[in-house]
C-alpha cells in the first residue's frame, strides 16, 4: 500500500487500523456488509471513549523555529515553553498531540494538546473532530464506490453515534466554574447523600458484584500491560521509560487511571 491513510503519519493510528481492517474485509472477505458494521463499531466506541487512548495520537515533525501560519503542534511546542522549557519539543523533534473539546470559536490549532498532560487533567478528547477530520474522508474514498448514498449516510449517522461519553476536565476553562454534585454511582442521577439512589440501592447486592468484576478487569489487564514494559526494559525493578513513541506508554498509564477511579468507586460502597 503507499499514499494512503494505512501507511501515512499524519493521521493517527485509528485511522490506519479501521481502513486496513476495512479493506480487509472488502477485498479478502468480499463482505460488504460486515465492512459496514465494522466502522459503525468503531465509531460508537470512539465516542464512548473504548479506543485505545495511543490510537488517537496524532504526531507531527518540528521543522521550523517559526511558522508562517498557526500550526497545531508549534501551536503547542509554545504552550509546553511557557508549562516546562526542559521537556518541550524542539526543531528535528516529532510532536505527539492529541485534539481536545474547546468552545466553538476555538481554532484547532489551539486545541492541540500533550497527550500524558490531556490523560493528567481529564482533559475531553474532541470525539467529532476525529470522525469529521480524521476517520470521514478516507472512509467515503473506499466506500463511495461500493455502497449506495443511503448507506453512506447511514455510516455517520444512526443510533451508533447518539451515545457519547461526557468528560469535566480538572483543569482550565469550564473546570474553573464548575461545582461538583454528589450523583448516583450507577446511573449518575443527582442525590444528596448516600452513595446510590433509592432506586439503585435495591440492587446493590448485583451492582457491587459488576463493580468487583470491573475492577478485576481493569487490574488484569494492567497487569499485562505492565509485563510488556519488564519485559523492554528487563527487569521487574519500577518502571521508569518516558518513551512516548511506544504503543504501551499511553495505554499503561490510561489503565491505571481507569484501575484507580474503580478502586475509588469501591471503596465508597
Amino acid at each position: 500500500m503507499s499514499g494512503i491513510e494505512t501507511v501515512r503519519r499524519d493521521t493517527c493510528k485509528l485511522v490506519g487500523s479501521t481502513l486496513q481492517r476495512v479493506l480487509d474485509k472488502l477485498m479478502i472477505d468480499q463482505d460488504v456488509d460486515g465492512a459496514v458494521a465494522l466502522v459503525k463499531e468503531v465509531l460508537s466506541n470512539l465516542l464512548q471513549n473504548k479506543i485505545d487512548f495511543n490510537d488517537l495520537v496524532i504526531s507531527k515533525g518540528l521543522t521550523k523555529e517559526k511558522y508562517e501560519g498557526k500550526q497545531v503542534h508549534d501551536e503547542l511546542r509554545k504552550r509546553m515553553l511557557k508549562r516546562d522549557k526542559a521537556s518541550a519539543p524542539r526543531v528535528g523533534d516529532r510532536v505527539p498531540y492529541v485534539i481536545i473539546q474547546g468552545d466553538k470559536k476555538s481554532a484547532v490549532s489551539d486545541r492541540g494538546e500533550s497527550p500524558m498532560y490531556a490523560l493528567q487533567n481529564d482533559l475531553p478528547i474532541d470525539y467529532t473532530y476525529y470522525i469529521e477530520n480524521q476517520l470521514k474522508m478516507p472512509l467515503t474514498r473506499i466506500f463511495e464506490h461500493i455502497i449506495s448514498e443511503e448507506k453512506m449516510y447511514s455510516l455517520f449517522h444512526g443510533k451508533h453515534m447518539k451515545t457519547m461519553v461526557k468528560q469535566t476536565p480538572k483543569v482550565g476553562g469550564i473546570a474553573s466554574f464548575v461545582v461538583k454534585l454528589k450523583s448516583c454511582l450507577e446511573c449518575r442521577v443527582l442525590i444528596e447523600e448516600g452513595n446510590l439512589c433509592e432506586e439503585c440501592s435495591k440492587n446493590k447486592v448485583l451492582i457491587h458484584s459488576n463493580r468487583s468484576k470491573q475492577k478485576e478487569n481493569a487490574l488484569q489487564m494492567y497487569e499485562k500491560t505492565k509485563e510488556i514494559c519488564y519485559t523492554c526494559q528487563g527487569s521487574r525493578a519500577e518502571i521508569i521509560c518516558q518513551s512516548t513513541d511506544c504503543e504501551v506508554f499511553f495505554r499503561r498509564f490510561k489503565q491505571k487511571k481507569d484501575l484507580d477511579k474503580i478502586t475509588q468507586q469501591m471503596l465508597e460502597f
